[in-house]
Parts: C-alpha cells; sequence; structure tokens
C-alpha cells in the first residue's frame, strides 16, 4: 500500500502542472467549452490513476522480464540465440506499442488508406527489432555506442534523401512512437541485463542505455523502405474529427470499450515470452511468478485507464487551445508551447522510468530531477521551433533536423561517453503518449489555425521533440564534465 501511496503522490506531481497549465488558459486567455473543460477534468483522474498503476505494474512485471530475458540471452553464449532473440522480442515488443498504434491510425487516415496502419507497424517493428539485435551485438562485441549511433544515423540521414518531406517528418515521428511507455521500460531492462551479465563496473553502466536509441533508428529505417516499397505519398486530410454534442461521458465509455481488448493485445506478447521463458528457462520461484503476472494485470489496467483519459480528455482541448492560441498570437503561441512541452514532458510514463534508471546505474551521482530538468528545457524548446515551423512560409523540417543531428553528432566528441548514450534515449523516450496525444493535437490545432499551416505540418513534431533533449543532455554532461575534478571525469569515461 505504501508503494501505491508513493507512486500515486509522484504521478499526481507531474501530471498537476499540465492540469493548472490548461486551467490558466481557461480562466486567463479564453475560456474553454464547458463540456470540454469537463471531460479534458475527468482525463486528468483517469491519468493520474492509470499511470500510478501502469507504473506499478512496470516495476513488478515489465522489468524483470526484460533483465532475465537479457541475462538468459547472454548466458546461452551463442551469437545466433542473441540475434535472433533480439528480433523477436525487438519486434514483439514494438508491434505492442500504442504510441506506435496512434501515429499509424494518423497516417492511414491523412493518406486516404494509401498507406496502412498495419503496413506502417510491421514495417517500424521488423526495424526495430532488427536495431535491437544489433545493439545486443554491440554490447556483447564492446563496440563503442558513439560509433555505433554515429554510423547507423549517418546511414539514416542519407536514406532521407530519398524521401519527400512529408514522409521524412512520419520517418522521425515513428521513432518517437515506437520508443514509448511499452517498449522503452522493456529495452531499458534488456539492455542493462546484457550489459550487467557480461560486463563489469562503468562499461555497464554506460552500456546500460543507448539501445532504445539504437532501436528507434530502425524505427526510421523501416518507414523509409516502407516508403520506397509505396511511392509518391499524398496527405489529404487532417486526420481527425471533432465530436460535438458526444456528451460528457459517452467519449470515455466508447475509448473504455476499445481499448480494453486493445492493451489486453499489446501485452499478450510480452506475457507468452514470460511464460515461455519461466517454462524451459527462468523458472522463477512461485512468489515471483504470481507478483509479475499481478504486475501484468496492472499494466493492462493503467494503460487502457491512462490511454482513456488521454483520448477521451485530452485531445479535443489540446487542439481548441492550438487553434485558439495561433489565431491570437504567434508570440504567445510560442511562449505557452515552451510552458506546456516544460511541463508536460515530465508526465511522459517512459521518461519517469528512465529517469529512475539513470539514478539508480549511476548510484545517485546524476540526480533524476536534474536529468528531469534539463529534458524540460529541451521539449519546450522543441514546441517552440515547431510553432515557428507551422508559422513559417518555407520553413521545413528538415531545416531543423539536419542541423540539429550534425550539431548532436559533434557534440558527442566533447561529451563524456555515458552521456551521449543517456541523451539519445532521453530523447526516443521524450516522445511518449502524451506528446503523440494531447501536443499533438495542440499542433494540428495550430496549423489549423494559423495563416502558414499546411497538411504537411501535421507530421514532424515527434521528430523534434526527439531532436532537442539529446543536445540538451549532451550540453549537460559537458557542463558536469567542466565542474568535475579529473578523478570523477575519468569514472564516467
Amino acid at each position: 500500500m505504501q508503494v501505491l501511496l508513493n507512486k500515486f503522490r509522484e504521478v499526481v506531481m507531474t501530471i498537476l502542472p499540465v492540469i493548472l497549465l490548461v486551467l490558466v488558459f481557461h480562466f486567463v486567455v479564453s475560456p474553454l467549452d464547458g463540456e470540454l473543460l469537463a471531460r479534458f477534468l475527468i482525463g486528468s483522474a483517469l491519468c493520474i490513476l492509470g499511470l500510478t498503476l501502469f507504473l506499478i505494474g512496470v516495476d513488478i512485471s515489465i522489468t524483470p522480464v526484460g533483465e532475465l530475458v537479457g541475462e538468459h540471452v547472454v548466458r546461452s553464449n551463442r551469437l545466433w540465440i542473441v540475434i535472433g532473440a533480439g528480433i523477436l522480442l525487438g519486434f514483439i515488443v514494438c508491434v505492442a506499442e500504442p504510441d506506435l498504434l496512434v501515429l499509424a491510425e494518423q497516417i492511414e487516415s491523412v493518406t486516404g488508406g494509401a498507406v496502412g496502419a498495419w503496413s506502417v507497424i510491421l514495417s517500424v517493428s521488423i526495424g526495430f527489432g532488427l536495431l535491437i539485435m544489433f545493439g545486443l551485438v554491440r554490447i556483447l562485441f564492446k563496440i563503442p555506442l558513439y560509433i555505433a549511433l554515429a554510423v547507423i544515423y549517418g546511414l539514416v540521414g542519407l536514406m532521407c534523401a530519398f524521401l519527400p518531406a512529408e514522409m521524412i517528418a512520419i520517418a522521425f515521428d515513428a521513432a518517437g512512437s515506437a520508443t514509448g511507455a511499452l517498449t522503452v521500460p522493456f529495452v531499458l531492462a534488456l539492455g542493462g541485463g546484457v550489459a550487467a551479465l557480461h560486463r563489469s563496473g562503468k562499461s555497464a553502466e554506460k552500456d546500460a542505455f543507448g539501445l532504445v536509441a539504437l532501436s528507434a533508428s530502425g524505427a526510421i529505417a523501416g518507414i523509409v523502405f516502407l516508403s520506397l516499397l509505396s511511392g509518391d505519398i499524398v496527405i489529404l486530410g487532417p486526420g481527425f474529427e471533432t465530436l460535438p454534442g458526444d456528451g460528457i461521458l459517452k467519449p470515455f465509455f466508447l475509448q473504455l470499450s476499445t481499448l480494453s481488448w486493445q492493451a489486453a493485445l499489446m501485452l499478450l506478447p510480452i506475457v507468452v515470452v514470460f511464460l515461455i521463458g519461466n517454462r524451459f528457462f527462468f523458472k522463477t520461484r512461485t512468489r515471483m511468478f504470481a507478483t509479475i503476472l499481478k504486475g501484468f494485470v496492472f499494466a493492462w489496467l493503467g494503460f487502457v485507464l491512462f490511454l482513456t483519459g488521454v483520448n477521451a480528455g485530452f485531445m479535443d482541448a489540446g487542439r481548441q487551445m492550438g487553434l485558439i492560441l495561433a489565431e491570437r498570437s504567434p508570440l504567445l503561441t510560442g511562449a505557452f508551447a515552451f510552458v506546456l512541452g516544460f511541463f508536460t514532458v515530465l508526465a511522459e510514463p517512459a521518461v519517469s522510468v528512465l529517469t529512475h534508471q539513470i539514478e539508480n546505474v549511476t548510484a545517485g551521482s546524476i540526480g533524476r530531477r536534474l536529468v528531469g530538468t534539463t529534458l524540460s528545457i529541451g521539449v519546450g524548446i522543441a514546441l517552440v521551433l515547431n510553432v515557428v515551423r507551422i508559422l513559417t512560409p518555407g520553413f521545413q523540417l528538415w531545416h531543423v533536423i539536419l542541423p540539429g543531428y550534425v550539431l548532436a553528432l559533434v557534440l558527442m566528441i566533447y561529451c563524456p561517453r555515458l552521456f551521449i548514450a543517456i541523451g539519445f534515449d532521453a530523447g526516443s523516450v521524450a516522445s511518449g503518449p502524451i506528446c503523440a496525444t494531447f501536443i499533438f493535437a495542440f499542433s494540428q490545432g495550430i496549423a489549423f489555425g494559423g495563416t502558414a499551416g499546411n497538411l504537411g505540418d501535421l507530421f514532424g513534431l515527434v521528430a523534434i521533440v526527439a531532436l532537442t533533449p539529446i543536445i540538451a543532455i549532451e550540453i549537460l554532461g559537458i557542463l558536469y564534465r567542466l565542474k568535475s575534478n579529473r578523478k570523477e571525469v575519468r569514472s564516467h569515461e
């Protein structure tokens, strides 16, 4: 019970700023529709309860399963098992990621079905699995992460040169969506389990991170190949419908009926992996076995409640706020976007998981509050850049992405290796459920409320949100190096 209360307080403190921000907008900037505001408040309560249950479920089920799988894969001491397990596990966990489902349905909608949702999910999941495999092999063969990242993202940049602007935005959005609240805890635990068993000391500390970033690049590659096979893609419409007159509670019941079975299907592959692995390999004690199964139930219930609150309560409120701000003032829109990004990233489930793991792995030398604040600043800047991109004619996504990733690669030269791994992982996890829903809807509202917005601006937000935290964490690492004595620096090199 104490664990539940502690987790509940933590979640309330992360989501409360978002609620207060919307209320300030309602009472100070422009009043929202009464029904819309009521749905937002109900959705907020569901988000708090759902996120609390989900994070508890992650702690006692998904994370232990990832660690068990990672340890037993390495203990096999057979490269073909590492390769096969990496591809299979990466594929399974990515198919189950709800953020990817949200993006895939948006893509199918705006392309008029020319690109099917399952085509997107399968393509991204295959690329995700292949790069999970590469990440595990990198740990086993002691390939430096900064070299792997430079090569992989360099290849991704070359592949994107053959894509139209809209598909580049979708590809990078897919990378952020594939690394969400479900995949990140599992991948972090998998990488940590492999690194802890195969290496020791500071090498294991560094190798505990980086697998998420590599897997995200696989998602980009998956969309690149899908685009090359599909040919030219035309964005036909906004991909959303407003639902006036639906009442306050009806949208929640509709979401519950849909998400209950969807969440079960998403978690089922991981449950099957655990049951089969436990039968033949793990052989956990009865008490641990029951605890992990209970954790899966918590994770399922938390997922359903959290996504119900976000989809039925957050989306319309975010879209309406974006429309109102874009029609009033670009400066006000940018300022509000920064504050929105600064606070909402703290409510992302995967961010909470990552900051906890950073603090645990580094024995508290890198505090979760410091990392969280740095991420908040990075995401706030990302939303400002996105507003500028939408409201400025001729300003395209690659004008941000290309110099941004070049800067990130250059900063790797001066940044401690541990911070490079943390930075690229942080960029991937910052674009989770709230970014894929509330902030995405907010961005849609700006695109259709601003004078320069166009259909091509519907995608690209997640790509920018995934970029700026990398640079922010790398700068933090450089400052950390400058303020540390030589002995402390060596301990992280």
